[in-house]
């Protein structure tokens, strides 16, 4: 499959260089090897030479459905109304039954540049099992996308600045294309190619048998994937961090994992703005101190976990190390308070008919 897909890419790329190649000839050929794939008018195709001229160049693709819808609204008013970000937004969901009539126009009603993209109007329901939401969304998403350079973001996404000039200002991203951020180091963007054998990697059958036997979610598929296809990426250099509170003034334990720039300046953090996603109540987050991760090549970190939850629902991960910062002696302080805030008026509005 990957080689098939280099092999594809080499003909998309042709198409794009050289006028005089007929576009026809690859939309010919996606019909016959990706017969699953249904482009939308609206979907970006760099070898379309209408999608070239969009102006729609950089946007955030954000997977959500009704079980995770708070968590994406906490996302979007913060990257609006405290950030204020002014990048288009997408919300990926897999049909009625990922995210409901009611749900959608929760969404729609939050501002303007925010389109809803039903992936099962894009891809063949039998192959990606939409309804169910879940993981598999992501490569899909983008594939599905109107944007020429994708933020792919999760729902429990928090980002502490705007990331609208990413693309820019991020040297592996720029030189590369593709940009990836480590997760939790523990005891152990992007260019269009290898969207295809991402997806190839979470088609239904394909994620039961082999991937997510072996990994946990789809957070490898996406490298893995440009691996096998040969495309260029960029991890940046830090594992991720903990946000929480200090704890015998050498750990810091909390819910969500923060990451940083390549200034090595904390940017976005995972695990959403309550102190357990996991959990079933409104608690929202208490964070005071921040501890880095370690860089690529380093020993590991060491993380322990407190409670009696093991594995993603742990209700407290802990990192140990002598690099603990005060949040308060950081710019993104008041930022954070500010996000707290939007969070409480958020759960005041659509808590009462949302249980996760």
């Amino acid at each position: 499959m990957a080689d098939r897909i280099v092999k594809f890419a080499v003909l998309a790329e042709a198409t794009v260089t050289e006028e005089t190649v007929d576009e026809g000839v690859i939309l010919s050929l996606i019909g016959k090897h990706f017969p699953w794939w249904l482009p939308d008018p609206s979907t970006y195709m760099p070898w379309h030479r209408r999608s070239r001229s969009d102006p729609y160049d950089t946007g955030i693709v954000i997977c959500a459905g009704s079980r995770n819808k708070i968590f994406a609204i906490h996302l979007i008013r913060i990257l609006r109304d405290v950030l204020h970000s002014k990048l288009p937004i997408e919300i990926a969901y897999g049909g009625d039954g990922d995210l409901s009539f009611a749900d959608r126009h929760s969404f729609m009603d939050l501002g303007h540049d925010i389109r809803l993209v039903n992936l099962a109007d894009h891809f063949d329901e039998s192959i990606g099992s939409f309804h169910n939401g879940g993981f598999a969304l992501k490569p899909f998403s983008m594939l599905a996308s109107r944007f020429r350079k994708v933020i792919m973001a999760d729902a429990d996404t928090i980002f502490l600045r705007a990331p609208d000039r990413v693309f820019v200002k991020e040297p592996g991203l720029v030189e590369t294309g593709t940009f990836f951020w480590h997760d939790r180091a523990h005891g152990s963007g992007r260019n269009d190619r290898h969207k295809w054998i991402e997806i190839w990697m979470n088609l239904k059958d394909v994620r039961d048998e082999v991937t997510y036997r072996k990994f946990y979610g789809d957070k490898e598929t996406f490298w893995l994937a440009a691996e096998l296809t040969r495309t260029p990426y960029h991890f940046n250099p830090w594992y991720a961090g903990s946000l929480g509170t200090l704890r015998n003034n050498d750990s810091v334990c909390g819910s969500q994992a923060g990451q940083r720039d390549h200034h090595g300046d904390l940017f976005w953090y995972n695990g959403g703005i309550r102190h357990n996603k996991w959990k079933d109540g409104r608690e929202l987050v208490n964070m005071t101190h921040w501890m880095g991760g370690k860089q690529n090549g380093s020993t590991l970190s060491e993380w322990w976990i407190d409670g009696n939850d093991t594995g993603p629902t742990a209700d407290m991960w802990c990192l140990r190390s002598d690099n603990v910062t005060a949040l308060e002696s950081l710019g993104v302080w008041g930022v954070m308070q500010t996000m707290l805030k939007v969070a409480k008026e958020v759960d005041d509005r659509y808590w009462p008919v949302d249980r996760v």
